[in-house]
């Protein structure tokens, strides 16, 4: 008796198994069947080869081979698949949940009768095209299906997946390259602009006068004889290099102050410079003294006595640590130990040297 009951649960068992085997692929068909999107194939969109859309604006398209998704326009394009595959996706998930509108919309009110954005998806043979209407108040747009008469809604958040463009869904580089890239670019522009630019500009400038850059002419009144001033009268015609800058258009001057700079271009420049307001250590740098604190001393000397080099010789050397301005007129001859402060102005009249006895001069 117990064979024959567990011959007859191990019959049902067996039964019961067969029934749920054929019963599977029946759930399969039915899945597919309820793919509203799909007109034919029973497959995902996952499993889509290509995928076109036109956002209104710009249309992309795409492929897939063995080696993933490329964008048709260009295979070489740093593709992001990842964009591609989540329109894929919500594809996929919004098949399974749409419901035709009810009552039906006229094509004309819902915007479908010239529907400006479209979306078609290639998975095996089978194509399917959404078309997209108008958005209403709520977000939701209407869509259409070719090849089906119905009308749906879908929402806002599915449309906005096909509103990027191609460089939106590149893949970026990391950014310790960027920065790099950025700084050799920069540094290969410069480079460049100094090799090529600037020899141009300067053909340019130049070609514009003949071969000859256009400076202001400076005309300087001296004597034949520079040691004799009742020599015949001349006058140096010449141009500044510096005045240059003004050829080239944008260009812009840096003003140096004289605590980094001591230029030397008169007798009154030398006679400081050698001074006691003026360091120079062992490397030749050349600075104020500490005591000047930054602060320039200006020295005017007389240019008809003192415009040569050598006239300085018999002129001697004060200390300058504590002056601010001296203007010298007329001869006269420091002996050491002269001491000068603030602002001073000497005169002599008299064609006779005037001695200056060690001490302190100070002036306001």
């Amino acid at each position: 008796m117990k064979r024959v009951i567990l011959l007859i649960l191990a019959l049902v068992l067996t039964l019961s198994l067969m029934a749920c085997r054929s019963k599977e692929p029946e759930d399969a068909a039915d899945a597919a069947d309820n793919n509203t999107l799909s007109n034919s194939a029973p497959l995902t969109f996952a499993e889509a080869s290509a995928l076109e859309y036109d956002n209104g604006q710009v249309t992309c398209r795409f492929r897939r081979d063995e080696d993933g998704w490329k964008w048709v326009d260009d295979e070489e394009f740093p593709l992001d698949a990842s964009y591609v595959e989540e329109i894929l996706t919500a594809l996929d998930a919004m098949s399974v949940s749409l419901a035709p509108v009810t009552p039906a919309v006229d094509p004309a009110d819902s915007g479908l009768d010239e529907p400006d954005r479209y979306t078609t998806v290639t998975v095996g043979e089978d194509i399917t095209t959404l078309r997209f209407g108008d958005q209403q108040d709520d977000g939701q747009w209407y869509m259409a299906i070719d090849g089906q008469e119905d009308t749906y809604l879908v929402a806002d958040e599915f449309v906005k997946l096909m509103d990027r463009s191609i460089y939106d869904m590149a893949v970026l580089p990391t950014l310790p390259f960027a920065i790099w890239e950025t700084f050799y670019m920069t540094v290969l522009s410069t480079a460049l602009a100094l090799v090529i630019g600037l020899p141009l500009g300067v053909l340019l400038v130049v070609g514009e006068k003949g071969g000859v850059l256009p400076l202001p002419m400076i005309r300087n009144k001296k004597t034949l004889n520079p040691r004799d001033q009742e020599s015949a009268p001349v006058y140096q015609l010449e141009t500044a290099m510096g005045a240059g800058i003004e050829c080239f258009p944008g260009a812009r001057a840096v003003n140096v102050p004289r605590s980094r700079f001591f230029p030397v271009k008169t007798t009154s420049d030398l006679f400081l410079l050698r001074s006691d307001a003026i360091s120079v250590d062992e490397h030749g740098n050349v600075a104020l003294a500490p005591e000047r604190q930054g602060n320039t001393p200006v020295v005017d000397l007389d240019s008809k006595l003192y415009k040569l080099v050598d006239s300085l010789d018999g002129l001697g050397l004060p200390s300058l640590t504590g002056m601010d301005k001296l203007t010298l007129r007329g001869r006269f001859h420091f002996q050491d130990g002269a001491v000068l402060r603030g602002t001073l102005l000497m005169e002599n009249d008299s064609d006779e040297t005037k001695e200056i006895l060690p001490g302190v001069y100070a002036g306001a």
